[in-house]
């Protein structure tokens, strides 16, 4: 390795080990990072040159996400903020919380990971952080060559505009299935055909929990567990889309394979100032209907499971027989880095108005591109 790539390798290393502090790896402090967004940029979008911090920190998850060994992919998703589950806003205690759950954890695999000294967790953040630089060294094709058919496409980022969720529950609560369309566009031409992004299911603890199949207007072309019961995706639409084309819509359906009741939390993660409308459609079976249910919107990870007070007005009514809610989001409602959504109290679950009592975390959470 030339002295040149040893220097910028490092400094890459410096800026994830920054990145970790704190709350983890927000837009503003990637922003403040400007060699590793070079990097970032140089990686992913050579024909969109002003990607958002937004997008930039959605392509370190990606690349994070990539790693093969779970041990130093998990470590690290942890450290820069990056799995939900651990919404701490310091390095340590987001540390120690994961690390608690490895060790209680029902999965074999995931126990076996389990340490004794978070040091050895910090080992493997920082292993992470060499594997993530080394990708961040790797140039792109140049313009003039042609492209491996093997290599992911470039261009601009696809536009999501509008998204709905439609959730069906069991008669005992486990969720069964979330079918969700989306309404893209392109921004510049030309524009990728791909899409990334990630559920987390957290009733149960297993990996294989969750399964994603295409519906209409696109294909799945890969999917991976990750840590728990995570699954990250990879989609690619079925036809080129310029910004004379207007919107396109496709659509997915996730498979839950739980007889679990599901936390009574489901969110949808805005990251852009693109999204216009985000629909939540709630099914439940007439046997486990829940007893009341109201909306959220909050820049704090699980502040949606407070239930709010009756002079709040967002209790959302019952329709249905108690066996269907949902909750529309659109214009003004809709603001970037903002979890939206619905929580709900379940019929054996009684009063639910205090912060002591948080479910672990949200049924399902997908973060969008």
């Amino acid at each position: 390795m030339d002295e040149e790539n040893s220097d910028s390798r490092h400094s890459y290393e410096a800026c994830l080990r920054e990145l970790r502090r704190g709350m983890g790896c927000t837009p503003g402090k990637i922003a403040q990072e400007p060699e590793l967004c070079d990097a970032l940029r140089t990686q992913r979008w050579r024909q969109f040159p002003n990607p958002a911090p937004e997008q930039l920190v959605e392509r370190l998850r990606s690349l994070v996400e990539s790693l093969e060994d779970p041990r130093l992919r998990g470590a690290l998703l942890v450290a820069l903020g990056f799995d939900p589950r651990y919404p701490q806003y310091s390095l340590t205690a987001r540390r120690k919380a994961y690390n608690a759950d490895l060790r209680t954890s029902t999965d074999p695999e995931s126990r076996r990971m389990t340490v004794d000294n978070l040091r050895s967790v910090e080992r493997r953040e920082n292993r992470a952080t060499e594997l993530v630089s080394a990708m961040l060294q790797v140039a792109p094709p140049r313009e003039t060559e042609p492209a491996s058919p093997t290599s992911k496409e470039t261009g601009s980022p696809l536009i999501t505009v509008a998204i709905s969720h439609y959730c069906r529950f069991s008669e005992i609560g486990a969720l069964n299935r979330q079918d969700t369309t989306r309404w893209v566009r392109a921004y510049t031409d030309p524009c990728a055909r791909e899409l990334e992004g990630s559920h987390q299911y957290h009733a149960e603890n297993r990996s294989g929990l969750l399964r994603l199949e295409e519906m209409f207007g696109c294909a799945v072309v890969e999917q991976r567990d990750l840590l728990g019961s995570g699954l990250w995706y990879r989609l690619r639409i079925h036809r080129e889309l310029t910004p004379a084309d207007g919107l396109y819509s496709f659509g997915c359906r996730l498979h839950v394979s739980s007889n679990v009741k599901a936390h009574p939390y489901l969110s949808s993660t805005v990251r852009t100032d693109s999204m216009e409308r985000l629909e939540f459609h709630l099914v439940f079976s007439p046997t486990f209907p829940p007893l009341r249910a109201w909306w959220f919107r909050s820049t704090v990870n699980g502040a949606g499971h407070i239930e709010p007070l009756p002079t709040e007005g967002r209790h959302l009514e019952l329709h249905d027989g108690g066996n269907y809610l949902y909750r529309i989001f659109e214009g003004e409602d809709i603001s970037s880095h903002t979890d939206y959504g619905i929580s709900w109290v379940w019929p054996n679950e009684g009063m639910k108005n205090s912060s002591a009592n948080f479910p672990e975390i949200n049924t399902a959470m997908e973060n969008d591109d």
